[in-house]
């Protein structure tokens, strides 16, 4: 986030003004794929947490056996 914050005080400047230019644009192009690909790694890790396989993998079920056969010793 703090990356952005030039960016985006340089636009509120030039907002300000009212002037645009090419490197205005530029910049604005800049700001929305940085949003867009922030939004689509906010969007991947929800998925992941929303679909995840339920119960345990393979290795913990593995490691649950093995502390049931020592505590059973």
């Amino acid at each position: 986030m703090l990356v952005h914050m030039k960016p985006i005080s340089y636009l509120a400047g030039v907002a300000a003004e009212m002037t645009l230019s090419s490197s205005d644009l530029r910049v604005q192009i800049q700001l929305v794929v940085a949003a867009g690909a922030a939004l689509l790694v906010l969007l991947v890790a929800t998925t992941l947490a929303v679909y995840k396989p339920r119960g345990l993998t393979r290795y913990g079920w593995r490691k649950q056996h093995e502390q049931r056969k020592e505590s059973q010793l």
